[in-house]
């Protein structure tokens, strides 16, 4: 009896598992569309209720705001949204919203803009067709469904289409503590949705007769790459740049006898190559200036990196299953700097060598990706010589930042070794090679962070990464096969499915009073905008509204805004950069800029500063009215606990 239930059981998994699979698309099209109308999102926008006296709460539904994402909610969220609400244009390439000066919205930090370029940022396009809180939802959903399909895709490629082991590369990729930690900025579900997609689309080329598909595949082969271009993020579009050659290197190698080509193809790849020099460089003339002021800032500026120095960043996985419910100490930065890919090193290396040495026919690409994984490790351990730097275009990634490829780099090679290998370890020394393996690991995990991973975390390291690599090297056997799904899930689930909330809406900004009071009265008379003596993101305010600000978070410098209180240029360095703004009215002879972080300056200013912003309204919990000029500031009212003046200049 106990037989039959079994055997109906596991049947009835398989059924079930070739249902989804069949339906793939179908199924994350319809969680798509309910997420959307649920307006569900991961963002931490929740956490603008803490800046507010009174207004719309958060609708937080589970798990936990991130304050730490300030990046996410407090810049990239209200940029979005300043985009929806805009008091000029909706939707505007250039925004007023955001500074005195027209400012782009296109290039840097990629928001939705109504133009023909939003072709190549997808995700954006929610907030044109369903506004802000639909537009959010889409925003996080449809990247976060893209990456897992697209992944899965991809690791059916690696394993030779193994499905097992490409789901469990799928979750490996999307639940990754350094992806979800990151998942809303720098373009990270971006750039892993894209290069993943460009090899399939590469290898499906090759792969067909048909020269109706082939067009297609080039066409859309153009819009991947140039999606994962205008991500604009060198120090993680670098690395992954080499790893997309690796594959293709590999993708090529492997159909290059049973691909047929004619003079069509040339015309083809000819045509897609110029179509996509066409259309990068649309988008280059028209962020030119923009790319040019980045490029010329103090930071982030042009790099000259040559690497060294991370040697310890390179098994951050050790204590990344705790980022979720523990703060790291002020020794690693913070929770998102501490996230890494979970990739088990050095198990998947040792599996690889495995299957190089034993089998008859070397594996190309478990070799390519070897190499890549060496050439990523040395970058992160010692200094190159400029030369290379230069050569291989890694002088623009910052070590810190290669650990991202190398973790990534990392999780394929165990993937493509698991799926591949010959037969794996008996139980018994797997066992053995398993807790030699975890014990040194934790021993070297605690040497590096042991501020961080002690006593019981230290023994949960331990456990987590001994079953972690003892069901890899056996995982050829039912039990250990079933065993090692269960793990990836339970370990994904806590690790990287619980970074990010899951939150309802907008309406904690949108809906907000204050918010709400800053558009009434920009409608009545409109002015540029000013908040004074509170600290980031609270200039991000009214920009989100859409009104005209002065104090909203510059991607790149407004150096004809500042020369207007900085006649001399006294204080480029310090406003020459990627700027978080905060204004400090005071009774002082001139106005100066204090450098207070490396992307964070405060703003002394007098009177006659705010005179020459042609500053018309200020959001303050100060009275201004008492200041020796105070005469010149007339208070419309109070809400969510700031007062808001109307200037007399």
């Amino acid at each position: 009896m106990n037989t039959r239930f079994k055997d109906k059981t596991a049947d009835l998994c398989k059924k079930a598992a070739a249902f989804i699979f069949v339906y793939r698309f179908l199924i994350a099209f319809l969680l798509l569309l309910f997420c959307v109308l649920l307006e569900l999102s991961g963002s931490s926008i929740g956490c603008w209720a803490n800046y507010f006296d009174s207004g719309v709460q958060a609708h937080t539904l589970f798990g936990f705001t991130r304050p730490i994402r300030i990046d996410e909610w407090g810049t990239n969220t209200a940029m979005a949204i300043s985009q929806c609400f805009n008091t000029t244009e909706k939707f505007p390439y250039f925004s007023n919203a955001v500074s005195r000066s027209p400012m782009d919205m296109f290039i840097v930090y990629g928001q939705p803009v109504r133009d023909i370029a939003a072709v190549f940022r997808p995700f954006q396009l929610g907030y044109l067709f369903f506004g802000a809180a639909k537009g959010l939802s889409f925003f996080w959903c449809a990247r976060l469904i893209a990456l897992f399909l697209v992944s899965f895709e991809f690791g059916r490629l690696i394993t030779n289409d193994r499905r097992y082991f490409a789901f469990t590369a799928a979750v490996f990729i999307t639940f990754a503590p350094i992806v979800q930690w990151w998942f809303a900025v720098n373009g990270t579900a971006e750039l892993l949705i894209f290069s993943q997609l460009l090899i399939l689309l590469v290898n499906a080329y090759m792969k067909t007769d048909s020269y109706k598909k082939r067009v297609l595949y080039m066409f859309a082969a153009v819009w991947a790459a140039g999606s994962f271009i205008i991500v604009f993020y060198p120090a993680w579009q670098i690395p992954l740049g080499h790893i997309m050659l690796g594959f293709t290197v590999w993708v090529i190698s492997e159909n290059l006898k049973t691909a047929k080509f004619c003079i069509k193809d040339a015309f083809i790849l000819v045509s897609g190559f110029l179509l996509l020099l066409l259309s990068m460089s649309y988008i280059y003339f028209k962020s030119a200036d923009t790319i040019k002021a980045v490029m010329n800032t103090v930071y982030p500026g042009e790099r000259l990196e040559l690497g060294g120095g991370c040697v310890k960043d390179m098994i951050k996985y050790v204590c990344s299953y705790l980022l979720p419910i523990k703060q790291v100490p002020e020794t690693m930065g913070n929770n998102s700097e501490a996230a890494a890919f979970f990739d088990l090193f050095p198990a998947g290396h040792i599996l690889a060598f495995w299957v190089i040495l034993d089998g008859k026919k070397k594996d190309r690409l478990l070799i390519i990706l070897l190499i890549l994984s060496l050439f990523f490790g040395l970058w992160c351990i010692v200094p190159f010589g400029r030369t290379i730097a230069k050569l291989t275009l890694m002088y623009n990634v910052p070590p810190y930042r290669c650990i991202f490829a190398w973790g990534l780099v990392n999780v394929f090679i165990l993937i493509r070794a698991c799926a591949i290998l010959p037969k794996g370890a008996n139980r018994l020394p797997a066992l053995a090679a398993a807790a030699v393996s975890a014990l040194v690991i934790t021993f070297v995990g605690h040497r590096f962070y042991g501020d961080y991973i002690n006593g019981k975390y230290l023994c949960a390291a331990f456990i987590y990464i001994f079953f972690g690599i003892y069901l890899i090297f056996a995982v050829d056997k039912t039990l250990e096969k079933k065993l090692f799904l269960l793990y990836t899930l339970a370990v994904f689930a806590f690790s990287g499915a619980l970074v990010n909330p899951i939150e309802k809406g907008a309406g904690v900004l949108t809906e907000n009073a204050l918010f709400q009071k800053i558009r009434e009265i920009n409608g009545s008379e409109n002015g540029a905008w000013m908040v004074e003596g509170a600290e980031y993101p609270l200039g991000n305010l009214t920009m989100a509204a859409g009104v005209p600000s002065l104090g909203a978070t510059n991607v790149y410098p407004d150096l004809e805004k500042w020369s207007l209180i900085d006649t001399n240029g006294k204080y480029m360095d310090i406003y020459n950069r990627y700027a978080h703004i905060e204004y400090v009215y005071e009774d002082i002879p001139e106005c100066s800029f204090e450098l207070i972080g490396a992307d964070r300056i405060r703003v002394h200013i007098n009177t006659l500063g705010l005179e020459a912003l042609e500053t018309k309204y200020i959001i303050s919990k100060n009275a201004l009215e008492s200041y020796k000029d105070g005469d010149m500031f007339e208070k419309i009212c109070e809400s969510g606990g700031y007062n808001i003046y109307k200037t007399k200049f």
